[in-house]
């Protein structure tokens, strides 16, 4: 097991309270602190407005232990039930602090269960708190343990359990060593903890049963063969011989896992990883990796294929922790992505870094670039504004507010900023950073202050349930009093005149530019957080949050689409979303697996994107229309084509495209369909040329390793053609092709037909010919020094040959 000594971070605990105790859960988390231990708590850690259930789960995975104050209200919360519940899944350590005493009838049989600290009584506190201390950190070593496997297994199982994900070497017997020394106070490993290891040793064990089994498995089978005279050869093999091709056929079994891999991400909508996988099993013919040697197999490139047609992913920008924010640029030359840790990055949309940049001390909560695109304005939890230009260079730092900002924005002409904060003001700054105006007047948090598209006004919204506009200099012209909850967003209509605001209560109220009352629209479940005027001013989108039971956090939300006159109009799935700039589509960002849907105005859904870990925070389109931003807690900024981008539609088939191949140097596909005909295109779907000769449905197709030839194989029979389309020679054959495959140098042709085995020169000349009489032959693997083949079959264990088609052997050791 990893020594204790590994961990010199902090102890992470997650406290669980009820929020009419937060006075006291504030008192605990300095305490616990102050003693050297790193705490969570969702006042303080949670984002405003965020999907309360997935960000406190993330909190309490990420914990090595929880901290349970225990109370009346607490005991009675439905949210407190519910993280005692996550606590129990995930198998964390449990502590129970006692604020005030309740029925032991009353409480919980999962709380019941541990000895409680009691921190009732003021002189009880400071005691109760070194002891919690100790206990908590008791077996720091096994617990982190139980924490980082926690977080390895929850990975491995949300991607399907993929042997790829398995630990290996000395990680898996440190952690078979972990699970099997549990100290008895420490909690016990979930299911899923015990899943992975299993599964990691046995991946372990079948990978030496590749490797090392042979010896015996080919003396079993002598017998059998020496009655026709077969296998002599086979027999005097060396072990290390044996070895390398039972290498071989592992890794002809891992390729084909992993293009299943590719195939099945592809079904979940995920075409970038079904690419990536499809990807990572090619071999590597450069020769500069450890995958130089494995073989080619047809699967994998065709689900590569598959998953080209239908990628959506142009780029990803990665970033070491979650993205909180993002803007794009005018001329969409550049993406600004802002973290949790304070760093902003500054990116192309091909995902190239054009600067990273740092200063702000908190959470990047905002990102603004000037109309031209020569500046950017960041703004942060840490009480400051900074501009910067677009390389990244610092131009000014806006200093003054005395708490955290929510926003920052550029005036149309560029020449001044206005910063809304936490302290319940809003400031007017020069691009230099000379300040110009305090905004005062509001009695709590300004959420948000815009400029209107005209540049002549400037409007904020509070938590003090008020709107009020001013002059651009920063003089006050009116208070705007229509809600009664703290007001989230306000927005102006493009021509200025109009501002639509949103509130805490459920309800939008449009308003005149001078503060007259409209109408007022909403009032579904939930609270309105956002507004949106459509381009042309014809609509107005809001984004509605679903409280928790508490009404504290956020756990879901749709998007609604109105008229300008407060007319329902449309209902989206999303938690943010954004009108595209002719403002004919909307991109709604969802913290769901397929976290980005575009969306119709009509409700069509257009496209949808997977990809984040946890799904997205926001989604932004660019300039051209064509594209979506998306950024997300998982730490990524992603680029979406709403169209596919890999390749164009290749129209000209008239039957189904039965499989697909691509030429050694990437620049053509060929495609054979069961019209009876092959067709050879460039990558962009140019056509090229033909292949006209089939009399009956085409299944399979081929290149040459060099590129030159085509191998096709149908109904009745194969064919064998030049790149240009040229007929060369027809393999004949009694039934449909079953599969086909060239030599590593192209010298050989091999191909099935049900039971029937048949070696060719590379023109096309019949060598030798097998019959089995039993069974069907399913696929043919060449070895990548091309001296020998092996062929799976249905009717019994995989066989090897050689190229001019004697029989080497036969290949055991199938689970």
């Amino acid at each position: 097991m990893r020594a204790a000594a590994k961990y010199t971070a902090k102890l992470n605990v997650f406290i669980s309270y009820s929020r009419q105790d937060l006075s006291f859960a504030q008192s605990l988390v300095a305490a616990l602190e102050a003693r050297g231990l790193e705490c969570k708590i969702d006042t303080r850690d949670l984002p405003a407005l965020e999907d309360w259930r997935r960000e406190l789960i993330g909190f309490i995975r990420a914990a090595d232990a929880v901290v349970f104050v225990v109370s009346p209200n607490s005991i009675t919360s439905k949210v407190c039930a519910w993280e005692i519940e996550q606590v129990g899944l995930l198998g964390k350590r449990l502590a129970p602090v006692v604020l005030q005493r309740v029925p032991d009838y009353s409480i919980p049989a999962a709380i019941a269960a541990i000895n409680f600290v009691f921190l009732d009584t003021s002189d009880a506190f400071e005691a109760g708190i070194d002891k919690l201390a100790v206990a908590l950190q008791t077996d720091l070593g096994w617990i982190k343990e139980h924490t980082r496997i926690g977080e390895l297994a929850r990975r491995w199982d949300e991607r399907g359990r993929t042997r790829g994900l398995n630990i290996s070497g000395s990680e898996l017997e440190d952690a078979e060593r972990w699970i099997a020394t549990r100290p008895r106070e420490a909690p016990e490993p979930t299911a899923l903890h015990r899943d992975l290891i299993l599964a990691s040793r046995q991946g372990a064990r079948r990978r030496i049963r590749n490797w090392l089994a042979g010896t015996a498995a080919i003396a079993a089978t002598g017998f059998a063969l020496a009655a026709v005279a077969l296998v002599q050869r086979e027999v005097a093999r060396s072990n290390a011989a044996l070895a390398i091709e039972q290498t071989r056929e592992a890794r002809q079994s891992q390729s084909l896992f992993q293009a299943r891999q590719s195939r099945q991400a592809l079904e979940r909508g995920d075409a970038s990883a079904a690419a990536q996988i499809a990807i990572e099993a090619l071999p590597d013919t450069t020769g500069t990796s450890n995958r130089r040697d494995w073989p080619y197999v047809v699967q994998v490139e065709q689900a590569l294929y598959a998953a080209w047609h239908q990628l959506r992913e142009r780029a990803a920008i990665i970033h070491s922790s979650g993205v909180h924010a993002a803007a794009i640029s005018p001329d969409g030359a550049l993406i600004a992505s802002g973290t949790a840790a304070g760093g902003i990055r500054l990116a192309s949309p091909d995902g190239k870094t054009i600067a990273d940049i740092s200063g702000h001390k908190g959470w990047v909560r905002s990102l603004a670039f000037t109309t031209d695109g020569r500046h950017l304005v960041s703004a942060s939890s840490d009480a400051t504004a900074r501009v910067w230009t677009r390389d990244g260079a610092l131009v000014a730092v806006l200093a003054g507010h005395t708490l955290g900002l929510h926003t920052a924005q550029f005036s149309p002409t560029s020449d001044r900023i206005v910063t809304a904060s936490e302290d319940g003001t809003a400031r007017l700054w020069q691009m230099d950073g000379k300040p110009l105006a305090e905004l005062a007047g509001h009695t709590e948090s300004v959420n948000v202050a815009h400029f209107s598209p005209d540049g002549t006004l400037v409007a904020t919204a509070s938590a003090d349930t008020t709107v009020r506009l001013w002059t651009r200099d920063g003089l006050p012209l009116a208070t705007l009093s229509g809600h009664t909850r703290p007001v989230f967003d306000v927005r102006f209509s493009p021509d200025s005149q109009r501002l639509v605001t949103v509130s805490q209560d459920g309800f939008a109220v449009l308003w005149t530019r001078d503060g007259q009352q409209i109408t007022r629209f909403g009032g579904m479940e939930g609270e309105l957080v956002r507004a949106w005027f459509s381009p042309d001013g014809a609509y107005i989108l809001t984004s509605s949050a679903i409280l928790s039971p508490d009404e504290t956090l956020t756990s879901s939300g749709i998007l609604q689409l109105w008229s300008s006159n407060g007319r329902l109009v449309k209902t989206y799935r999303g938690e943010d979303g954004r009108f595209s700039p002719d403002g004919r589509l909307i991109v709604a960002s969802t913290g769901e697996p397929k976290a980005v849907a575009v969306y119709e105005l009509s409700g069509r859904l257009v496209a949808q994107f997977g990809g984040h870990d946890g799904g997205a925070r926001g989604a932004l389109f660019l300039p051209n229309g064509r594209d979506v931003a998306s950024y997300s807690d998982d730490g990524s900024v992603r680029i979406w084509s709403i169209a596919p981008v890999a390749v164009g539609s290749c129209h000209g088939h008239d039957g189904l495209i039965e499989q697909a191949a691509v030429s050694p140097d990437g620049r053509f596909v060929a495609t054979i369909s069961h019209d009876m005909t092959a067709r050879i295109w460039t990558w962009d779907c140019k056509p090229v040329g033909t292949l006209i000769g089939h009399t009956g449905h085409g299944y399979q197709i081929a290149f040459s390793p060099d590129g030159t030839r085509i191998l096709t194989g149908g109904e009745d029979g194969a064919r064998l053609w030049t790149a240009r389309g040229e007929a060369v020679a027809k393999l004949d054959h009694d039934y449909r092709i079953g599969a086909l495959a060239f030599s590593p140098d192209g010298q050989r042709i091999v191909t099935t037909s049900l039971s029937v085995l048949r070696f060719w020169d590379g023109d096309g000349k019949l060598i030798r010919m097998i019959d089995l009489k039993v069974g069907q032959f399913l696929e043919i693997v060449f070895a990548p020094d091309g001296q020998s083949l092996a062929i799976t079959s249905t009717g019994g264990p995989a066989l090897r040959y050689t190229p001019d088609g004697r029989l080497l052997g036969i290949l055991q050791g199938h689970e």
